[in-house]
């Protein structure tokens, strides 16, 4: 995709499962880990 980001934080996020912020740092929920592949795929694509 030629994105890039400067860091990926994993931890407990109570109401979202992912976001980017505006200096391209990607936060994830640990839960994701239990969704489908395609699932996650998505939600680091989006």
């Amino acid at each position: 995709m030629g994105a890039s980001y400067n860091q990926v934080q994993v931890s407990g996020r109570k109401y979202h499962w992912g976001s980017c912020t505006s200096s391209n740092n990607l936060n994830f929920d640990w839960r994701i880990i239990k969704a489908l592949t395609y699932v996650i795929d998505y939600l680091i694509v989006h």
